[in-house]
């Protein structure tokens, strides 16, 4: 794969030395310009991923530069002080990332990358004229598939196809019948005057609800046929949803305090690796927070300052010596009411083995899952509602709580935000993560349109965003549940690479090794996830994951110990009450294994309820049909169950 290139657009220098070693050690081609006059003589030669430059003074001729540039390129700017951004803000000039000095390697690194990755999203959404959306329908031209407000796969023939892709082009315009039969022409029997009527015909028959009076679909008498296209059909909202997108809010992480000395280099690489930790997610716009930012918040307020670099949160913290024990503490603000949202609170001891975590990993995960929510709760009480804010929603909604009806209610919002934005890589991903969660977890009404329409959407998400952590976890969900281990492996270790600090990746990633008979293997990585979920909403997952990996490696006692806590964090989820049973079922404790499998036997869907009927039906799912397994953990978890009162047939 070719190196992406940079055009670096600063004056010779040792700064400008550092920035080009980097980025040359990062795998990038590096180009570059000594002024900004160098610098469009090179644009127009060559054909450059990124420009970064260093905006020491914000001159008109700055302002003007990344105006007429960053239309073509995105434009990350290295500025000195924070003043600076104020007149690109000013003067609405659209900066892709912007970084303060003083900056590490590794964040620099992860910037580029973060705004690399907006970009080819954006390049794939651009590309999403080969999918059509009007009134909750979508029509995928690429795929010569139909699907309506509620997700269901609406079969259409060739000709049914091309009339409606002609409408869907050209909404609320009528067409004549002579247009519209030129749309079809060679797809169907010889045109004679009466097949776009009949056309029509069927297609009402399949897309309205009375054809008596239809409304998507318009006769105009005389003239021809219209589709009523608009965007305000389907799940109502009591907000105003408005096309097109706002620019995420960005975050700054301020420099950390340090109580002594020897804390002090870890309250420096704790602020690094938390602003390029949060920058390697690719909606999340983050400023790295000076020494002189702080002064300045200092001297002039928070909601001052904010408005200056656009802020939508700050990140402060400090370290200090508790004896043997450094302590951490991370606060969430709002920087334009200064109110205080949310603290944690870490030591870099750990109560669970750690594996390969850092420090770090905890306090970035919950970091993230708090703006999150913050991001949800803005939506909330927004008087618009675009598609990135329809998201939000529906994130903030699942990461509250976990539970059938939540999943329902978040599946509405990404439903709209897909209607409204049908190439939005982070719907489709979004959507189609949770369909294949509603399906694994047996919460699904239709498991296999749902599982249908997952591998479809996060197929699409993928394509356009190979690097989308929530696509490639679905993906990894859904390969898993169908059999397909090594690919679900790949797809999973995939997400554990783009996010190294979400443990719902390293839950997945250990299950799919248990099914491949490799528990040994799974364990570090619920290890891992259990310490960076903390107290987190995912804690009970991950206690259900290292109970499982204790379970089929033998250790009765500790696995009746995680599936324990795992019940007590989230008793409604029948995966953790089934396991529950076998784990009692293996020890002989039978009366409380019976109680637990009635409960997990009602907390599926009725749609899936046959699977935990008998062993037979249980035992024939796909993802129990690997070799190693059924000759290594199968015999475990089977006999177990058997003891619990689930019958052979």
């Amino acid at each position: 794969m070719q190196a992406a290139v940079i055009l670096v657009v600063a004056a010779p220098s040792r700064p400008r030395e550092r920035l080009t070693g980097v980025l040359s050690a990062a795998g990038y081609q590096i180009l570059l310009a000594d002024t900004l006059t160098r610098a469009r003589e090179v644009l127009a030669a060559r054909e450059v991923a990124l420009v970064a430059t260093r905006l020491a003074a914000a001159s008109a001729g700055a302002v003007a530069f990344v105006r007429d540039v960053s239309s073509r390129v995105p434009v990350l700017g290295l500025l000195d002080r924070p003043g600076a951004l104020a007149v690109f803000t000013a003067a609405a000039v659209p900066l892709e990332d912007v970084v303060f000095a003083p900056f590490s390697d590794a964040e620099l690194t992860a910037r580029i990358g973060a705004a690399l990755a907006r970009r080819c999203a954006a390049g794939a959404s651009s590309a999403g004229s080969a999918t059509l959306s009007f009134s909750g329908w979508t029509l995928d031209v690429g795929e010569k598939s139909l699907t309506d407000p509620t997700g269901r796969a609406i079969q259409l023939t060739r000709a049914e196809f091309s009339l409606l892709e002609a409408l869907a082009r050209r909404p609320n315009r009528v067409l004549s019948r002579d247009r519209l039969l030129d749309a079809i022409a060679g797809r169907e029997a010889a045109p004679f005057d009466r097949t776009i009527d009949n056309l029509v015909c069927r297609l009402r028959r399949k897309m309205e609800d009375d054809r008596a009076s239809p409304r998507l679909i318009a006769t105009v008498p005389g003239f021809g046929y219209r589709l009523n296209a608009s965007h305000d059909q389907g799940q109502p909202f009591t907000a105003f949803v408005k096309r097109g997108s706002a620019p995420p809010q960005a975050v700054t992480v301020m420099p950390f305090n340090a109580g002594d000395a020897a804390s002090e280099a870890l309250a420096t690489s704790l602020a690094d690796d938390l602003v390029a930790e949060l920058a390697r997610g690719s909606n999340t716009r983050v400023l790295a927070g000076s020494i002189a930012a702080r002064e300045a918040i200092r001297e002039r307020g928070l909601k001052a300052v904010s408005g200056e670099l656009d802020l939508g949160y700050v990140v402060a913290g400090n370290v200090c010596r508790d004896g043997p024990t450094l302590r951490i503490n991370v606060h969430l603000l709002d920087a334009a009411t200064g109110a205080h949202l949310w603290t944690e609170r870490a030591s870099i001891e750990q109560p669970v083995p750690t594996g390969n975590c850092r420090p770090s990993d905890r306090i970035v995960h919950a970091l993230r899952r708090e703006l999150r929510i913050a991001e949800g709760v803005r939506a909330e009480i927004a008087a618009e509602l675009d598609a990135a804010q329809l998201i939000a929603r529906g994130r903030g909604i699942l990461l509250q709580s976990e539970t059938p009806e939540s999943r329902r209610k978040a599946c509405r919002f990404f439903e709209r935000a897909l209607s409204l934005d049908n190439a939005s890589v982070d719907a489709m991903a979004a959507l189609g993560a949770t369909l294949a969660r509603n399906v694994v977890a047996r919460w699904s009404a239709d498991p296999i349109a749902d599982q249908r329409r997952a591998e479809g959407l996060l197929r699409r998400a993928i394509r356009g965003a190979p690097a989308h952590f929530d696509a490639n976890l679905g993906m990894g969900l859904l390969l898993r549940w169908q059999g397909r281990w090594w690919e679900a492996i790949a797809s999973l270790q995939h997400a554990t690479e783009i996010d190294r600090t979400d443990p719902n990746a390293l839950i997945q990633l250990a299950i799919a090794h248990i099914f491949v008979g490799d528990s040994e293997k799974a364990l570090p990585y619920t290890e891992c996830a259990a310490a960076i979920c903390g107290d987190g909403s995912t804690i009970g997952s991950a206690y259900w994951a290292l109970g499982s990996c204790h379970l089929f490696l033998g250790n009765s006692n500790e696995a009746l110990t995680w599936l324990l806590k795992a019940r007590a964090r989230n008793w409604q989820l029948p995966w953790i009450r089934l396991r529950l049973a076998a784990a009692f079922g293996k020890i002989g404790e039978l009366d409380q294994a019976r109680e637990e499998l009635d409960a997990a036997r009602l907390l599926v869907a009725p749609a899936a309820r046959t699977e935990y009927a008998n062993l037979a039906a249980y035992r024939s799912q796909p993802q129990f049909q690997h070799p190693e397994f059924l000759a290594r953990g199968a015999p475990t978890l089977y006999a177990a169950l058997g003891k619990a009162g689930m019958p052979e047939t």
